[in-house]
Formats: structure tokens, sequence, C-alpha cells
């Protein structure tokens, strides 16, 4: 025989091969997984990553029974752990407490995430979880205040505005955000913040996990979902110039000598200065130029404020400058709910006294408002809708602009939201905005 190789490996005596420990390496695996192999794919790695922590923990406690007996480890693993010591010279192991299980070994290159079974907790990524708002209240038991959210008034609005804001598909929106806007409730906010989880974008709470979607933002605020995706622009080079090209007026220049150090946007307080209120009887050129300019604050300052303060971007304005038509046909409920996504998980990592929550908060308030009976404020009677054109309906967000003032300390408020959401159950939570309430 040519190839005894072959002939070795083809020979089947009870279900024994030479070169390989069962008949198939797939009947290996079937073998171990026969009790969970009709669950789904998540269940299947979950149980996996148990099973091995369970053995790992199994064989440590072995192992240390026979070191503490005077057991020694044998020539391989001396060399094994040697090299292992010496390479641990450039590392540092993290832990996380010892309820949690958790730790992280850091290199000078790597990071390298280890954890040990625990079936409470699900797994998380050290480099969000290091800072993040939970870790720091329940690990670190650091007393955190209330985020402080970034809300901007619209400037003043006008009649004159409607066929601008009609053609560029925004009137909805507008006719809402000018009937009047709920106060924010801070605590409340933050709550949800200190729940939310980057590695999922959605908030974990002990019900479950649950985040905002497209149809939240949609039925919350009448935006379009469909359409363009909204992209802007970073490079901060000549900003100035494309300011005063669209609203025709510069913004102001730091003194000389002085570094730039407002290079993101301008001022809020700038631009009501300057366009809060259109001339009486201004030609319709002055009119378009002002209502460009309510609808540039709007974008910025209500659908995508950061956390730096009155700043009011101008990453988007190039959009903002074309026609009137093609500003209709941008997804901006997509780029509205990205925009919050991304806010969130920065917001979660801050931790300082000052700290802001940027995105739209107006938008993540009524959807808590909407779903949760935490911190539901009393809604008082609402006024008939004013505007009777097909373009004016009002959405979710104009029920809740009458509710009643909340009040207390907002330090005790932030404790008694996180001990509600501590006891929610699943069937308190509404999965389904009604429109018709």
């Amino acid at each position: 025989m040519v190839d005894k190789d072959k002939w070795a490996l083809a020979y089947d005596e009870g279900g024994k091969r030479y070169g390989i420990m069962t008949t198939n390496n797939a009947e290996s695996l079937n073998n171990i997984f026969r009790g969970i192999r009709s669950r789904p794919v998540a269940g299947i790695v979950e149980y996996s990553f148990e099973k091995l922590n369970e053995y790992f923990v199994d064989r440590w406690g072995k192992c240390r029974s026979l070191l503490d007996k005077g057991g020694q480890w044998g020539l391989i693993a001396e060399e094994h752990l040697k090299d292992a010591e010496d390479r641990s010279v450039n590392q540092l192991a993290a832990p996380y407490g010892p309820a949690r299980m958790i730790y992280s070994v850091r290199g000078a290159v790597l990071i390298h995430h280890c954890r040990m079974a625990h079936p409470t907790f699900p797994l998380l990524e050290t480099f969000y979880d290091s800072k993040h708002r939970a870790h720091v209240l329940v690990d670190r038991a650091e007393v955190l205040a209330p985020l402080r959210a970034r809300t901007h008034s619209p400037l003043r609005w006008d009649e004159w505005y409607v066929p601008f804001l009609r053609r560029a598909g925004m009137l909805p929106l507008a006719r809402v955000v000018c009937a009047g806007l709920p106060v924010m409730d801070a605590p409340l906010l933050t709550t949800f913040v200190d729940r939310w989880r980057p590695e999922t974008h959605s908030f974990h709470l002990p019900c479950g996990e649950v985040t905002i979607t497209l149809q939240d933002v949609a039925m919350i605020l009448g935006l379009p979902l469909e359409g363009i995706a909204v992209t802007g622009i970073i490079h901060n080079d000549g900003w100035r110039d494309m300011v005063e090209a669209l609203i025709g007026i510069r913004p102001p220049e730091p003194p000389e000598g002085v570094k730039d150090r407002k290079t993101s946007g301008v001022s809020s307080a700038w631009l009501r200065q300057n366009f809060n209120h259109c001339p009486q009887g201004a030609p319709q050129g002055v009119v378009e130029r002002y209502a460009r300019v309510w609808l540039w604050h709007l974008f910025g300052g209500f659908l995508f404020p950061d956390g730096s303060g009155n700043t009011i971007s101008w990453m988007i304005l190039p959009i903002v400058g074309q026609q009137w038509e093609n500003i209709a046909q941008y997804s901006w409920g997509s780029a509205t709910l990205a925009w919050m996504y991304r806010q969130l998980c920065d917001t979660c990592r801050r931790i300082a006294h000052d700290s802001n929550l940027g995105g739209c908060a107006y938008l993540l308030q009524i959807w808590i408002w909407e779903r949760f009976p935490v911190g539901r404020p009393y809604r008082g009677e609402l006024e008939p809708w004013p505007h009777h054109d097909e373009e004016s309906r009002p959405t979710v967000a104009y029920y809740w602009k009458n509710v009643g003032a909340v009040r207390g300390d907002p330090a005790r408020r932030y404790m008694r939201y996180m001990d509600d959401l501590d006891c929610l159950t699943q069937n308190l939570v509404i999965t389904f905005i009604s429109f018709g309430k």
C-alpha cells in the first residue's frame, strides 16, 4: 500500500480511528450541543461561553487544591507560566469587582478582554464600560449629578416662512415646535442615559432591552424617513465665508492675537440677535433668507444639537443652502435618530458635574413619557389644533405640550427615577404609540 496514512484514517473500528478522536469532528460538536441544537444561535453562543467558563473554574479549583497539597506543575506548564509571567510585566489587570467577575488585561499594544462566568450580566465592551456612568455609580459607588439637556428655543416664527418650509417638507415639525414644547426633566433623561449601552444602541432595563426606532421619530416629530442620506462637512477652513454666502452676514472674527475657540458653529445668541425678527414688509428675497436661517437654527438647535452649549453647527449648511425642494428629498428622520444614538454613546461616559446631553432631547423625553410610567407628568387639556392645511397635521409631540410642571429637588428625583426603573416590569412598557389619543 502506497499511502498508509489514508488507509489508517479510513479504517473505523467502533467509532475510533487513527489520528482522530471520533468518527467526525462535527459529530463531536453535535454530541456536546445535543440538548440545545434547536435553540437560536445567540443561545448556543451563550451556552458555549458559560460551559467554557464552567470548565475553567472547575479545573482551576482542582489545580489550586493540588498545589495547596504540595503538587507541582509539569515542565511544559512551568515553561508556559514563565513565559506568561515575563509578558505580564507590560500588562495591567483592571478588576471590575468580584461580584461581576469581570476584568480586563491591558498590554502595550493589544487589549485582551477576559470575563469569568456570571449568569446575570451581559458581555460588556471594556472601552465603553471603564468610564460608563453605570460603572461609576454601581462599582465605584460615586454620586453623579443629573445631566443638563442642551435645548434651544426656536427663533421667532413668521407666517411668511410657511411657503418656504412647506417646500422643504419641514412645515409639520415647524408647526409642532412653534405650538409649544414641554419643559425638560433632566433627572429623567439622565436615568435612561445611565442605562444606555453603546454596544447594542439600546437601553438595558430589568425587563429587557428597548430603544428608539424610526417609527418613533416619524410619529413624534413627523420627519421623513425615506430619501437621501444626510451628510455634512467637518473641515472648518473658510466656514465664516460659507456662512456669509448663505445668510449675508459674516460671523464675528476673534480679536487679533486671540485664538479662535468657536470653530464648530455660530453662537445661537448671535443668530437670535440678527435674525430673530423678520422686518415688516421685507422683500421676498429677505424673507427667504430669514426663513433659511430659521430652518438652520431648527436643525442645529433642535434636531442636531451637541453637548457643547449654545453653538449652532454649520455641518449641514450646504444642505440648508440648496433649493427648498431638494431639502425635502433627505431622510431627516434617520439622521435625527443616528445623531441621537451618537450623542447617547458619548453622554453615557460623561461623569463631570456640569456634563450635558446632546441630541434631540425632546424626542427622547416624549418617547419615555409615551412608553414608560416612570416620570410621566400630568397632561393637561389640549386646545384644538389651529391649522387645517393638509401639510400641518399635529404629531405625537403636540399631545405633550401642556404637561404639568415637574417640581422637586433634581437629585432626589434622580434617585427616585432610578428606583422606579429597577422595579419596572415588562407589562408596564407600552410597545406601540397610539396616534389617535
